[in-house]
C-alpha cells in the first residue's frame, strides 16, 4: 500500500511558526496508485505463469482472463493520458509527452499479443508456445515498468508543479469517464488496496469538487467508499474507444489543390477526434460521426487522386521537355537523399537486426545444451554468445553517449524543442541497468558447473534478454517517430553535418571502424553510399578521406591511377598502407616485396586484416581479380589477367593456350602468335626495353 500525505489544515508548529496547509494532489491516483496496481498485477501474473510452467497449476484460462483485464485497464490509462492528461501538460511544458504516446502503442500491442498467445497455448501447450509465453511475459513486465518509472520521474513532478489540484481532480474524473460505466467499480476495487484510507478520502473530496454531473459523482463516490474485495477483474471488460491519431499534411501555398487537401486533412482530423470522443461516451451520435468520417476520407482520397493525375498530365511532360536527364537525376537526388543525421537511423536498423540475431543465438545455445553430452561440448557456442552480447552492449553504449552528449543537447538548444529529449535520457539510464542485469546473468551462466544448471541459467538469460530487446525496440521506434522529423524541420543540412562531425570526431578509430562495418551489414548498396557521403561531407576538411583513394574520383571508383581496387596493401617494410606496389615505390626510396605482403586495409570500412579477396568485416569484394601469390587486385572489367607459375607473376591476358604461352628457353610469357615463330634466346627478357626502358621481364604488357 502506498501512502501519500493527505490534506491537513494549517496550524502552529512546536517552534511557534505557522504550519502551512498541505493540499492532497489528486493526480497521485493515476501516477502512484494506478501505477502500483499495474506493477503489482504484473508481478502476480509472473508468479502465476511460473506455477503454470512448472506444472503445479492448470489455470491457463484464468491467466488469460487476468491479462485481458490488464490489457483493457492499460488501454483506458493510455487513452486518458494521450487524449486528456498529455494535452493539458503540453500547454504548460512543451515537448515532454510525445515519446510516451509512441510507447503506449507498443505496450498495448505486446499485451494484445500475449492474450492471443495464451489462447494458442491453452489450446496447444507445445514447448515452443510455453517458451514464447515466458519470454513475452518478461518483455511486457520490463517494458511497462520502465515506462511507468519514466512517467513518475519526469511527468509526475511536472503535473504536480503546473496543474492545480482542482484541475488534477478533473483529469482523474475524465480518466474514469474513459472506462465503460459497467466496469468502473471493478477498476476502482483493483486500485483501492494500493492507497491508504486517508488518501482514499482525499480522492473522494477531490472528485466531489471536480465532477459536475451529480449522478456520476454519486456513483464514483459510492464505489470509492465501498469496501469491496481486492483483486483483478474478469474478462467482461468492454474495449475502450481507440484514441484518435490524426494525420497531418504539408501546405503547398503555390497550388490551390494542395491548399484544399490541407483543409480536408484538418476536417478529417476534427472528425477523428469527434468519433473517438463519441466512442468513449457511447454517444448516440456515434453512427452519424462515423459516416461523416468515412465521407470525408473518401473526398480526400478523390481530391488527392485528381491532384496527382493533374500533375502527371501537366507537370510531368513539362519536366521531361525542359529538364535534361542530368538535371532530372539531380532533382530526384535532392528529393530522396538522406539527411546526414539519418546515420543514426541506419544504426537503428542494424541494431534491430543485431537484437534479433542475438536472440536467435541464445535459442541456438539452448538447443545445443539440450543435446550436449557434457559441459565442454557447449563451450564454443557459449563463448560466441558472450562475445556477441558484449559487442551489442558496447555499440549501444557508444550510441547512447553520442545521443546524450551531442544529439540531445543540440535538440534542447532549440527553444521550441526544450524538454523533447529528457525521456530518452531516462531510457538510456534504465537500459544500461537492464544490460547490467543481463551481463550478471550471463556471468552466472558461464560459471555453472553442470549441464542442468547451465540450462536453467540460460533460460533465465533468455527471459531477461527478451525484456531488453522489447525495451530497446520501443525506444528506437519512438526516436524515429518523434525526433527524426524534428531534425528535418529544425536543422539545416550543414548543421546536421556538423553534428555528424562531432559524433565521429569523438569516436575512437577502432570503434568507428567496427561500427561502420557492422552497420553496413543491414544496408543496401544505395544506403551505404548515402551513409559514406554524409560522413565524408561532415569530415570534408579533414584527412578522413585519405583512406578512400580513387581510380576515378568523378565516378567514385576506388583505387589509384594504376589499378581499380577496394584494398590497400600494408607494406611489411614500413608498416604503412598503399593502394598498390607502384604507389609505394613512388612514395618511398625502396621497393615493395609483393610476395611478403600479409595484410591489407579495406577501403570501404578501413578494417586492417589478413590479405584476402574480400573484406572480413563488411564483406566487400576487393576486386574482380585477386592473386593470392602476387597479392594483385584489379577490378577493371575490361582486363583479362592470369598468373603464370613459371614467371611467378600475374600477366595481362587470358592465359597459356588461349592467347599466350610460356617459352621455357626464353623464360618468358609471349603472345600465342609467336609460338614456333620466335628465335629463342636464353633469358632473353632479362633486360630493359630499348624504347621505354621498362624491364621486359616485369612488364605489365604482353610481349608482341
Amino acid at each position: 500500500m502506498t501512502t501519500i500525505q493527505a490534506a491537513r489544515p494549517a496550524g502552529k508548529l512546536a517552534d511557534g511558526h505557522e504550519q502551512p496547509a498541505t493540499v492532497f494532489q489528486p493526480i497521485h491516483f493515476l501516477y502512484t496508485y494506478l501505477h502500483e496496481a499495474i506493477r503489482h498485477e504484473l508481478a502476480l501474473l509472473s508468479q502465476s505463469l511460473q506455477l503454470l510452467l512448472a506444472g503445479t497449476s492448470t489455470g491457463w484460462p484464468e491467466l488469460r482472463r487476468r491479462y485481458i483485464f490488464l490489457r483493457d485497464v492499460y488501454k483506458y490509462h493510455s487513452a486518458a493520458e494521450d487524449e486528456v492528461i498529455y494535452p493539458a501538460l503540453e500547454l504548460e511544458v512543451a515537448n515532454v509527452t510525445p515519446s510516451y504516446s509512441v510507447e503506449h502503442e507498443d505496450e498495448e500491442h505486446l499485451l494484445e499479443e500475449m492474450v492471443d498467445l495464451l489462447l494458442a497455448t491453452e489450446q496447444s501447450p507445445t514447448k515452443e508456445n510455453l517458451l514464447a509465453v515466458r519470454q513475452l511475459s518478461w518483455r511486457i513486465q520490463t517494458t511497462v515498468t520502465k515506462h511507468l518509472a519514466k512517467e513518475e520521474a519526469q511527468l509526475l513532478p511536472l503535473l504536480l508543479t503546473h496543474i492545480p489540484p482542482r484541475e488534477q481532480g478533473g483529469l482523474v474524473a475524465q480518466f474514469l469517464c474513459c472506462i465503460p460505466i459497467s466496469t468502473v467499480a471493478r477498476v476502482l476495487a483493483w486500485v483501492k488496496p494500493h492507497a491508504a484510507p486517508a488518501d482514499r478520502a482525499a480522492i473522494r473530496e477531490a472528485l466531489a469538487g471536480a465532477v459536475d454531473d451529480p449522478l456520476l459523482c454519486s456513483l464514483l463516490l459510492g464505489w470509492l467508499e465501498a469496501d469491496e474485495a481486492d483483486g483483478a477483474g474478469s474478462d467482461g471488460l468492454a474495449r475502450p474507444g481507440s484514441p484518435s491519431s490524426p494525420g497531418s499534411s504539408g501546405d503547398d501555398e503555390a497550388a490551390a489543390a494542395a491548399r484544399s487537401e490541407a483543409l480536408r486533412f484538418d476536417e478529417l482530423q476534427r472528425l477523428l477526434g469527434e468519433v473517438a470522443s463519441c466512442a468513449r461516451r457511447r454517444c448516440s451520435r456515434s453512427g452519424i460521426a462515423s459516416a461523416d468520417l468515412v465521407a470525408s476520407a473518401d473526398a480526400l482520397a478523390a481530391a488527392m487522386a485528381g491532384h496527382m493525375e493533374a500533375e502527371e498530365r501537366g507537370v510531368l511532360p513539362a519536366l521531361e521537355r525542359l529538364c535534361p536527364r542530368p538535371e532530372q537525376r539531380a532533382l530526384l537526388w535532392a528529393m530522396v537523399r538522406a539527411m546526414p543525421l539519418r546515420l543514426l537511423e541506419r544504426f537503428h536498423n542494424a541494431l534491430r537486426k543485431e537484437l534479433a540475431e542475438l536472440e536467435a543465438t541464445i535459442a541456438t545455445c539452448q538447443q545445443r545444451l539440450e543435446t550436449a553430452a557434457e559441459l565442454a561440448d557447449t563451450t564454443e557456442v557459449m563463448q560466441r554468445l558472450a562475445a556477441r552480447f558484449q559487442f551489442l552492449r558496447g555499440i549501444y553504449r557508444a550510441h547512447s553517449l553520442s545521443e546524450d552528449e551531442v544529439v540531445f543537447p543540440a535538440l534542447e538548444g532549440k527553444k521550441v524543442l526544450r524538454n523533447v529529449s529528457h525521456a530518452y535520457t531516462l531510457d538510456h539510464e534504465q537500459e544500461e541497468m537492464q544490460f547490467q542485469t543481463c551481463s550478471e546473468c550471463l556471468d552466472r551462466v558461464m560459471a555453472t558447473g553442470t549441464l542442468d544448471s547451465r540450462r536453467q541459467r540460460l533460460a533465465e538469460l533468455a527471459c531477461y534478454y527478451s525484456g531488453v530487446r522489447g525495451s530497446l525496440e520501443t525506444h528506437i521506434r519512438a526516436e524515429e517517430l518523434e525526433l527524426w522529423p524534428l531534425f528535418a524541420e529544425h536543422f539545416p543540412v550543414a548543421e546536421q553535418e556538423h553534428l555528424v562531425g562531432l559524433i565521429i570526431g569523438r569516436t575512437g578509430a577502432d570503434v568507428l571502424t567496427s561500427l561502420l562495418s557492422w552497420v553496413r551489414g543491414a544496408m543496401t548498396r544505395e544506403e551505404e553510399d548515402a551513409m559514406m557521403l554524409s560522413i565524408r561531407s561532415a569530415a570534408s576538411s579533414t584527412a578522413f578521406d585519405a583512406a578512400r583513394r580513387y581510380h576515378d574520383p568523378k565516378k567514385g571508383v576506388l583505387g589509384c591511377r594504376h589499378y581499380r581496387r577496394a584494398a590497400q596493401l600494408v607494406a611489411p617494410c614500413c608498416d604503412r598502407a598503399y593502394v598498390c606496389r607502384f604507389c609505394h615505390d613512388e612514395a618511398t626510396d625502396h621497393v615493395l616485396d609483393r610476395y611478403a605482403v600479409c595484410e591489407m586495409v579495406c577501403m570501404e570500412c578501413s578494417l586492417r586484416q589478413p590479405v584476402a579477396g574480400s573484406c572480413s568485416g563488411c564483406g566487400t569484394c576487393m576486386s574482380r581479380y585477386y592473386c593470392k601469390v602476387c597479392h594483385l587486385f584489379d577490378d577493371d572489367p575490361g582486363k583479362a589477367i592470369y598468373h603464370c607459375p613459371f614467371c611467378n607473376f600475374c600477366r595481362q591476358g587470358k592465359g597459356p593456350g588461349i592467347d599466350s604461352f610460356h617459352c621455357m628457353s626464353c623464360n618468358a610469357c609471349m603472345s600465342l602468335e609467336l609460338f614456333n615463330k620466335h628465335v629463342c634466346k636464353e633469358q632473353s627478357l632479362k633486360r630493359d626495353c630499348p624504347v621505354c626502358s621498362d624491364m621486359l621481364f616485369e612488364s605489365k604488357h604482353p610481349v608482341k
